[in-house]
């Protein structure tokens, strides 16, 4: 099946550089982005990673042959590096147009060291408003600030779930490791609330959860990839209304959590074990359904298309 919605030359390559191959950000927002550039706008990009060049000490010979295009950088893996400055500044000597794909990294630094390289970037992906507004108005940044979703995983298939025959589990799809031992963060009370704990790529369960206090960074910053990935499985989940999930889940959904109390979210599990298979659950797959659409491959890479053609 021919994929092409239409043929697109750009006036630069386009160049992902990433830290580590097979990390989570470089296979959905490397990777998954470059080959939908390809599939649906025959745009060719050139993916790196510079896993062995932690002190960026021979950098110029991996990066030293990108000029004139345009550079995104996957998420903040770069800022642990020492010499990124450098890095940067002799990209940018490069002629190269270069863009920072934030992800979630601002939850890790809260800000300290993205501001040290910020405003060498042309242009900034962000998650939600919230960011774009922090960035923009609160650090003066003039720079090209654009959100775009993060789009779920194209690996996973939708699954149709005989209620009457599959037995319900509620799972946290994650790395409990980075979350455990913190107040603001939604790992605390699985065990106590009866939820399951999956890996981050087993995606199979018929309810989700993701539950994150308010106000706190990683409800501020983090993705919406959570919810996108239940959408795209055919399952529901029960949420919070992060800033990432605003614009993008209808407000009625069933499971969409009041608040981020303990006790929200233990009403909040009775509740989809009392509605299991019935009208609500369905109304609420409905919904997420919306939610699939809405953040699949094909609706993110056209904002990416139109980002590059802003810089050029």
């Amino acid at each position: 099946m021919d994929l092409l919605v239409e043929k697109i030359d750009l006036k630069r390559p386009v160049y992902f550089i990433g830290y580590q191959s097979l990390y989570g950000s470089s296979i959905l927002r490397a990777h998954q982005i470059s080959k939908g550039l390809d599939l649906f706008y025959g745009i060719k990009s050139e993916l790196i990673f510079i896993e062995d060049c932690i002190n960026l000490k021979n950098f110029q010979s991996i990066v030293g042959h990108i000029k004139n295009a345009t550079v995104i950088m996957i998420k903040g893996n770069f800022f642990f590096l020492d010499a990124i400055n450098t890095f940067l500044d002799f990209l940018k000597e490069n002629g190269n147009k270069m863009i920072l794909d934030l992800i979630d990294y601002i939850y890790f630094t809260k800000w300290q060291k993205l501001f040290m390289t910020i405003y060498r970037y042309d242009a900034i992906i962000v998650q939600n408003d919230f960011i774009k507004d922090e960035i923009v108005n609160r650090y003066s940044y003039t720079g090209n600030c654009k959100v775009i979703k993060h789009h779920w995983d194209p690996n996973i298939q939708k699954q149709i779930y005989n209620t009457s025959e599959t037995p319900l589990k509620i799972c946290f799809t994650g790395l409990v490791r980075d979350h455990v031992d913190s107040p603001e963060l939604n790992c605390n009370y699985l065990d106590e609330l009866g939820i399951y704990i999956g890996h981050h790529f087993d995606q199979y369960y018929p309810c989700h959860y993701s539950v994150r206090k308010k106000n706190t960074w990683q409800a501020l910053t983090k993705s919406n990839i959570k919810l996108s990935n239940a959408s795209a499985s055919g399952s529901n989940i029960i949420i919070t209304p992060d800033e990432s999930i605003k614009d993008i889940i209808d407000p009625e959904y069933p499971y969409l959590m009041k608040d981020d109390t303990l006790e929200e979210a233990r009403r909040m599990v009775e509740y989809v074990k009392e509605t299991y298979g019935g009208p609500v659950w369905e109304k609420g797959l409905e919904m997420m359904e919306v939610i699939r659409q809405k953040t699949s491959l094909n609706k993110v890479i056209p904002k990416y298309v139109e980002l590059f053609q802003e810089l050029d």
